[in-house]
């Protein structure tokens, strides 16, 4: 099964620290940052607008699996998070590969990991942006808060951590 981790950090507003993807035998780690620094191996991603739109569309992806309402994407014109998203994906930008590796030592595995709609707004529109289905799976995306597992609970009413 396909596994998506994200470590966020933080109260007031949680920012994203640390991924973790697992796709087949590709396994990839990176860390906020300009390099993986003392993580070893890791890649590394700034907390950029176009991250934090991963962000939020994995957090989302993750309520629908889980039967909230919410939809699992992401739509936007330009200067949206769809849009700033869609834009680094287009231009294949680094922090992809090093948060989602590659496969067969060259393809890059956000290839498979992204779904969108509109691509680069060439049609009067938004641009839409969801995960691969093996992501949209129950428990496919994790969700760490400062180091305890975050289960969203669909009724909306609370949040509970466990560690």
């Amino acid at each position: 099964m396909d596994v998506f981790k994200l470590h966020f950090v933080g109260q007031e507003e949680p920012s994203l620290f640390q991924t973790e993807f697992v796709l087949g035998s590709t396994r990839c780690s990176a860390v906020r940052g300009k390099t993986g620094g003392a993580f070893a191996g890791h890649g590394s991603f700034h907390w950029s607008i176009a991250v934090r739109a991963l962000a939020v569309l994995a957090i989302k992806t993750s309520l629908a699996a889980r039967g909230s309402p919410c939809e699992p994407l992401l739509v936007g014109e330009k200067g949206s998070l769809a849009a700033s998203l869609d834009y680094a994906i287009s231009k294949e930008t680094h922090w992809l590969v090093d948060v989602f590796g590659v496969s067969d030592g060259r393809n890059p595995n956000f290839k498979k990991v992204f779904k969108r709609t509109n691509s680069g707004r060439k049609r009067i529109g938004p641009v839409a942006i969801s995960l691969s289905r093996q992501l949209m799976q129950p428990g496919a995306i994790v969700i760490r808060l400062n180091s305890f597992d975050v289960g969203l609970l669909v009724e909306g009413r609370s949040i509970k951590s466990r560690q």
